[in-house]
C-alpha cells in the first residue's frame, strides 16, 4: 500500500492551483497503487508520455474528480514504509536499466528486437506494477509477468526479453538476481553491479525530486490530517467577494490553526509597497534592498526572520506589531502576485508545514479576488498613469534646463584649460575626451526632455550615422576607464587587429553601450582581474557581414537570476547608488543600431559581451 509520505505529496500536488502534470506523473511513475488507479481511470496503456498528455488535456472539473478518488489512506490498513517503497522503485529502475543495456549491446540480436521499439521507462512502470501484484485488464504483457512470476528460469529460455528482465529483478527478493542476469540475459556480474548502482541513483533522484526520502521520520499521517483540516476550515473562503471580506474570514479561521492570526502582506494594484491586508500603518517597499521580508517575497522563498540589531528597521517594526521575536515569511506564490503570510514563529515544528498548506489555500482566493479587482480599478489606474506621465515630463524639462547650466560652465573652463596646456599634447587629448563626454551628456539630457507621450508606439529615434575609426575609438574607451580600473588594481587593455577598421554607425549610441558594459565590468571585477576590449573582423550573422566588438573580463560571472532577465529592468546587486538599468540600456541601443548583443558567462570564470554590428560601410 502507498506510504503516507507519498499520499501526502499526492494531495499536495493535486490541490495546487497550477496543475503540474509532469510532477504528478513523476509521482505516479514511482508508486504502483497510484499508477494502477490512474491508468484505470484514464483507460490508458502503460505509457508515461500518453498518460501525461491525457492528464494535461483534462478540463479542471474532470481533473479534480479523478484526482480526488484517491484521497485519504485508511489508518487500519498496513502501509509500506518509505524504505520499502524505495526498494520497489529501485527494482523497477533496474528493469529500465537492463532494457537500456540490452538494447545498446544486443541491437543485432532478434531476441531483443522488441526492446528497441519499447520505451524503457514504460518497462520500468510495468515492472513496478508487477512487483506490487497490480493487474490491468487492458495490458496482456502485465498479465504474463504476473502469471509466470516464480516459474523455473530454465523454462524462460525463449520467452520475451521483458519477461526475462522481470524475472531477474523479481529475483532480488531471493538474492538470485546476479545468477539470473547471467543465465537469462547473459550479463556479467561486473556489468550487473554497475546497472544496480545506476538504478539506485535513479530511484534516489526520483525520491529527492519528490522530497520524500529525506523526510521519512515525519509523522505523515498527522500532516495529512492537518491538510484536510485546513481544507475543511477554509471552505468558507469560497464565499468571499472582496479582499477585505477574505481578510475578515482569515482572522476568524486562522485563530483555530495558529497561536495568533497571521498577517497578510500584499501589494495592491498600482502600488509599489506591501501593506497589511485588513488595515495597519506598516508598509514595506517591494524593491527594498534591506528588508528580508521583501527579499523573501520577491524570491518566493520561505524564511524565518529573527529580531536582531542588524535587521532592517521595517522588519523589526513588523515583529513588534506581531509581538514576536521571530516570524515565518511564507510567500503566496502566483504569477503577478506579490504577497505573503507572516506568522509568529514560536513553535517552528508545529507551524512550518501548517503555514505552507494554509498559504497554498489562501493563495487561490487572493489571486481570484486580486484579479477580479483589476477591471474595476483599470480606469482609475489609467488616469493615475497619465497624470504621472505629465508630472514626470515637466519635471524632466526642469532638470534638463538646470543641468545644462553647470555643464556649460565646465565646458568653458575646459576650453580655457586646453589653451593653457596646448604645449602638452597628451593633456590636450585627455581634455578633449572629457569635453566629448560632457557634450554627450548634454545630448542625453536633451532626449530626456523630449520624452514621447506614448513610449510603446513612437518610432525609434535615429541618430546621425558617420564613419568611425573603431580601433581609435576602442583606445579612447579604454583610456576613459583606465583610472577607474587602476584604482581597483584591475588590468584594462585592448586586443585590436593590425588593419584599420572603419565602420559607419551611430557613434554616440555605440559609446553609450560600451560605457555601460565597461563600467559594469570594472565594478564587478576584483583586484588582479583583467578586462579586454577587442575587435573581430569578417563576422557573419544571419547572412550579414559585419564586425564584432567584444568585452571580456575574468570576473565572477553573471548569476542565473540576472541571466533569466538579462535585457529587462532589474534590481542591481552592486553596492552604492546603482539603478540596475545599464544592461537594459545596452541591449536596447544595440537593437536600435541594427546590431545584436550576446553574452557568454561562467561563474568564477568571467563574462564576455559581444556586440555584432552589420556592415554599412566597412573599410580597411
Amino acid at each position: 500500500m502507498t506510504p503516507d509520505a507519498v499520499v501526502y505529496r499526492y494531495l499536495e500536488i493535486i490541490s495546487h492551483r497550477a496543475r503540474d502534470a509532469e510532477r504528478l506523473c513523476l509521482l505516479l511513475s514511482a508508486d504502483a497503487d497510484l499508477l494502477a488507479q490512474w491508468l484505470q481511470l484514464l483507460d490508458s496503456a502503460i505509457d508515461l508520455d500518453d498518460m501525461q498528455a491525457q492528464i494535461r488535456d483534462l478540463d479542471q472539473e474532470r481533473f479534480v474528480a479523478l484526482a480526488q478518488t484517491q484521497m485519504l489512506p485508511m489508518p487500519a490498513v498496513p502501509r509500506r514504509s518509505v524504505e520499502q517503497w524505495l526498494k520497489l522503485l529501485r527494482a523497477a529502475c533496474l528493469a529500465e536499466g537492463l532494457a537500456n543495456h540490452l538494447t545498446q549491446t544486443g541491437a543485432d540480436n532478434a531476441a531483443y528486437a522488441g526492446l528497441a521499439s519499447a520505451n524503457s521507462v514504460n518497462i520500468r512502470l510495468r515492472a513496478l506494477l508487477a512487483l506490487s501484484g497490480a493487474t490491468l485488464p487492458a495490458d496482456p504483457i502485465l498479465d504474463e509477468l504476473i502469471e509466470f512470476r516464480g516459474i523455473n528460469p530454465v523454462l524462460l529460455e525463449d520467452a520475451s526479453a521483458e519477461l526475462r528482465i522481470f524475472t531477474v529483478v523479481d529475483g532480488i527478493e531471493s538474492g538470485r538476481e546476479r545468477e539470473l542476469a547471467w543465465q537469462l540475459l547473459n550479463i556479467s556480474e561486473a556489468a550487473f553491479v554497475d546497472l544496480v548502482n545506476e538504478a539506485q541513483v535513479l530511484a534516489n533522484a526520483i525520491a529527492e525530486r519528490l522530497d520524500i526520502a529525506r523526510n521519512d521520520g515525519v509523522d505523515w499521517m498527522q500532516r495529512i490530517w492537518v491538510r484536510q483540516r485546513i481544507l475543511m476550515t477554509t471552505s468558507c473562503f469560497d464565499e468571499s467577494s472582496s479582499l477585505e471580506e477574505l481578510a475578515y474570514l482569515h482572522q476568524l479561521v486562522s485563530r483555530s490553526l495558529f497561536s495568533q492570526p497571521p498577517l497578510i502582506l500584499i501589494q495592491l494594484q498600482g502600488q509599489t509597497i506591501l501593506q497589511q491586508l485588513g488595515g495597519g500603518d506598516l508598509v514595506i517597499r517591494t524593491g527594498s534592498r534591506t528588508s528580508l521580508v521583501a527579499a523573501s517575497i520577491r524570491a518566493s522563498n520561505v524564511r524565518a526572520v529573527d529580531d536582531s540589531a542588524d535587521l532592517a528597521v521595517v522588519d523589526r517594526q513588523l515583529l513588534r506589531v506581531m509581538q514576536a521575536r521571530s516570524a515565518l515569511i511564507v510567500p503566496l506564490v502566483s504569477e503577478g502576485l506579490m504577497a505573503a503570510l507572516v506568522l509568529k514563529y514560536d513553535v517552528p515544528a508545529n507551524v512550518d508545514s501548517s503555514a505552507r498548506i494554509y498559504a497554498e489555500v489562501l493563495t487561490k482566493h487572493v489571486v481570484r479576488l486580486y484579479q477580479s479587482g483589476e477591471t474595476s480599478a483599470e480606469s482609475r489606474l489609467s488616469l493615475e498613469i497619465e497624470q504621472f506621465r505629465t508630472d514626470e515630463h515637466e519635471r524632466l524639462r526642469e532638470i534638463v534646463h538646470e543641468a545644462n547650466n553647470p555643464l556649460s560652465i565646465v565646458q568653458n573652463y575646459l576650453h580655457i584649460l586646453e589653451l593653457r596646456l596646448q604645449h602638452e599634447p597628451e593633456a590636450v587629448e585627455q581634455i578633449e575626451m572629457i569635453a566629448t563626454e560632457l557634450r554627450r551628456a548634454g545630448h542625453l539630457f536633451a532626449k530626456a526632455r523630449d520624452i514621447p507621450r506614448n513610449i510603446d508606439t513612437d518610432p525609434l529615434i535615429k541618430g546621425e550615422i558617420q564613419p568611425l575609426d573603431v580601433k581609435g575609438w576602442c583606445v579612447r574607451m579604454v583610456e576613459m576607464h583606465r583610472g577607474h580600473a587602476g584604482a581597483q588594481q584591475i588590468v584594462l587593455r585592448t586586443d585590436l587587429p593590425t588593419q584599420a577598421v572603419v565602420l559607419s554607425c551611430e557613434t554616440s549610441k555605440l559609446t553609450q553601450v560600451m560605457t555601460n558594459l565597461l563600467k559594469n565590468a570594472v565594478e564587478a571585477c576584483q583586484s588582479g582581474d583583467e578586462i579586454v576590449l577587442g575587435i573581430r573582423r569578417g563576422v557573419f550573422r544571419e547572412g550579414q557581414q559585419g564586425i564584432e566588438i567584444y568585452l571580456k573580463d575574468s570576473g565572477p560571472g553573471l548569476p542565473d537570476d540576472v541571466l533569466d532577465n538579462l535585457a529587462g529592468a532589474k534590481v542591481s546587486v552592486k553596492s552604492g547608488d546603482h539603478q540596475g538599468i545599464g544592461l537594459q540600456v545596452a541591449f536596447r541601443l544595440s537593437n536600435e543600431m541594427g546590431g545584436a548583443l550576446d553574452v557568454h558567462t561562467q561563474l568564477s570564470r568571467g563574462t564576455t559581451f559581444s556586440l555584432f554590428l552589420p556592415l554599412l560601410d566597412l573599410l580597411g
